[in-house]
């Protein structure tokens, strides 16, 4: 056996089925490479629980942003069956992308994939504040310009969208599709005077 292989197996770990490998909010210098079994990444969730991000299984591999960046674990690492470990600190990656070439291409895919999911996050992030944000300005605009009804306030969507843009900061363009966003969620209805009027209701 090679001193590089030997190294490596001295590295190897065993974790029973619902065993913690490490915790959301940790410190760690090691990542680590699936061998056998699967492994569940939690991300804790309201009242104590935790919501499963991921389950992943041989070959695969997790918690290397702790040897990225020196960030603390973001999400909990558990055994969901037995599980066999290869656990790498930041010399035995180094060493082990340099003789394998392969494991360094999945990593750098792999890396890929977690950003453009974080990217999709982001956008959905702000796509929900977008809307938070128009909800506000519409309420604010509806008392102020908006035509008292029995449903509520009538309000231009060409003239509330030209103060949106100036007041909000929101592309003019933009406004329409957000509000046919609060007309399904029930937060403003449609006006019975036609497409480019929507109603703000007015509560108690």
């Amino acid at each position: 056996m090679s001193d590089a292989r030997a190294n490596l197996q001295k590295n190897v770990k065993f974790y029973l089925a619902g065993e913690v490998i490490f915790s959301e909010g940790s410190q760690g210098d090691l990542m680590y490479v699936i061998l056998e079994g699967e492994v569940e990444i939690l991300k804790a969730a309201q009242a104590g629980s935790a919501k499963v991000l991921s389950t992943l299984a041989k070959g695969e591999f997790f918690g290397e942003m702790a040897l990225i960046d020196d960030s603390t674990r973001s999400a909990s690492a558990v055994a969901k069956t037995d599980a066999k470990l290869l656990g790498m600190n930041e010399s035995v990656l180094d060493a082990y992308i340099l003789t394998n070439p392969e494991f360094a291409a999945k990593m750098i895919r792999n890396l890929a994939k977690r950003l453009r999911g974080a990217n999709k996050l982001i956008e959905q992030a702000l796509a929900g504040n977008t809307v938070k944000v128009v909800l506000e300005g519409l309420a604010e605009y509806a008392r102020v310009k908006g035509t008292p009804t029995i449903k509520g306030l009538r309000v231009s969507i060409p003239a509330f969208a030209d103060w949106a843009s100036g007041h909000l900061g929101i592309p003019e363009k933009s406004i329409p599709d957000v509000l046919r966003t609060l007309i399904e969620r029930g937060a403003i209805v449609t006006s019975a005077l036609g497409e480019n009027e929507v109603i703000y209701p007015l509560k108690g």
